[in-house]
């Protein structure tokens, strides 16, 4: 399973919109995506860009630093997220994780301009999304797996964890990294 933070290309671009791609492989669905915006606070984004164009190196490097910081972030929201013992088990709550596999295979990096949240263990898809498998000991029967869908929850906060602060992180990070820039330069 595969998440996308896009519309990043530009540090313009990303800043007056940010976006969500999810994909994901299901062996008998196929691959389905899903679009998710993330709202942000105009007024807060335009003092960023006119202060990037004041000093376009030192923000476009402040901007990457923060992104950097941000993918750090995001990852320890997300595991605490499938730590916390609010999601739907049949008729039970607890946490997602049974071995640690699937958390241990989760992935946020930076592209680019790009966030990108990978999960590589096969059955992420499943346990996201839910829906049914196959029995490993009768085909004939398929076992419902309720989705947990703790990556949408953290970026669109349409879950039962806290949304991921995007805005407020690019602010904390971007500003203290142009400050620190700018002052190089100044100084």
């Amino acid at each position: 399973m595969t998440a996308r933070i896009t519309g990043l290309r530009s540090m313009q671009r990303s800043l007056k919109s940010f976006g969500a791609v999810f994909e994901a492989y299901d062996g008998i669905k196929g691959k389905s995506t899903t679009k998710v915006k993330l709202k942000v606070n105009q007024g807060r984004i335009q003092k960023i860009l006119s202060i990037s164009e004041k000093f376009p190196d030192a923000a476009i490097k402040a901007f990457r630093q923060s992104m950097k910081i941000i993918a750090n972030d995001l990852h320890a929201t997300l595991d605490d997220a499938m730590e916390a013992n609010v999601w739907n088990w049949h008729d039970d709550m607890r946490d997602i994780i049974d071995t640690g596999n699937l958390r241990d295979s989760g992935r946020v990096t930076v592209d680019g301009d790009d966030i990108v949240i990978k999960y590589d263990e096969e059955y992420a898809a499943i346990v996201h999304y839910g829906g049914y498998i196959k029995s490993g000991y009768d085909p004939n029967v398929s076992i419902f797996y309720p989705g947990r869908p703790w990556v949408t929850s953290v970026l669109t906060g349409d879950g039962p964890v806290e949304q991921f602060d995007f805005q407020g992180e690019l602010e904390r990070n971007f500003f203290h990294f142009l400050g620190s820039t700018v002052l190089k330069e100044l100084l």
